[in-house]
Formats: structure tokens, C-alpha cells, sequence
């Protein structure tokens, strides 16, 4: 699944924070899409290399300036999926860059470090201690972003 998705290490869940936000004009926004700020003030898709503002909690459909959007605060530990490389034990504690910054389709790169927009605590687990388990393009990594507005 494509996109950053709160994640609870601990496997406890609870409410997460969100907060109101307003989306821009002629821009699609899916479930899971970081945002950033831009120079009208709305929630806008994050650039690879960009500083993330929040998370979409909600999907928008493109039309009308300032439609209300609810919004993941972007200090949360998020889970994603990882394109181009499988993730490896060794990308634990490392950055990675966001591979692909298309509505819907977010994913990072294990392998690439050179924007550096995500920091990688771990793994998510297929079974306990991934033990058995091959990693492959796709599978998930958790942390939180690196550039982030903590100002919400």
C-alpha cells in the first residue's frame, strides 16, 4: 500500500492526532500523502526533498480552493512501502529518500540517500522478528520524516 500510515510500534493503537486543514485547487490528494504548506496557505503535496507539514487523512477530490482536510500531525511514526529496493536490517537507523511523490503512489527508496527525507527506525514485521521471512520491493518500513513543521 503506497503512502505513509501511522504506525504504532508498541502494535497498540489509540487516537491520532489530527488537525484541519484547508487542500488547493485543481489537486487531487490521497489517504496517506504527506503535505506541505505552500504560498496561499494550503495543504499541498510534498516534493521529494520538501518539508512535510502534515499527512492527508482524507482523500480530496481536485476543484475548489479551500476545501476542509483533515490532517496527521507530521511528528507521528508513520509506516510506508518501499519501491525500487527491498528494504535490509542494514536500513535501520539510515535515510532514505522518496522514491515516487505521486498522489497515492508515495513510496521510499532504501537504496537512494541523496534528499534524505525520511528516517528509518524499522522494519515492519511479517512474523515476529522477521525470522523466515525474505524482504522484497514493497515490504514496509517505519520512522518519521526528517524536514518536518512541528508548529501545528
Amino acid at each position: 500500500m503506497a503512502g505513509f500510515y501511522p504506525y504504532r510500534k508498541d502494535g497498540f493503537g489509540g487516537a491520532v492526532t489530527t488537525f484541519k486543514g484547508k487542500a488547493p485547487a485543481t489537486t487531487a490528494i490521497a489517504v496517506g500523502d504527506p503535505l506541505t504548506v505552500d504560498s496561499d496557505g494550503y495543504y499541498a503535496l510534498m516534493a521529494s526533498a520538501g518539508q512535510c507539514d502534515g499527512v492527508s487523512a482524507c482523500a480530496i477530490a481536485s476543484g475548489d480552493a479551500g476545501q476542509p482536510m483533515e490532517i496527521w500531525r507530521a511528528d507521528e511514526t508513520f509506516k510506508v512501502a518501499t519501491g525500487t529496493t527491498a528494504p535490509a536490517l542494514t536500513d535501520v537507523s539510515e535515510l532514505l529518500d522518496i522514491s515516487v511523490a505521486t498522489t497515492g503512489a508515495f513510496v521510499v527508496d532504501p537504496a537512494s540517500s541523496s534528499n534524505d527525507d525520511f528516517y528509518c527506525e524499522g522494519i515492519v514485521e511479517k512474523r515476529p522478528d522477521n525470522k523466515g521471512v525474505t524482504l522484497a520491493i514493497g515490504d514496509e518500513v517505519y520512522g518519521h520524516f526528517v524536514d518536518t513543521c512541528y508548529n501545528v
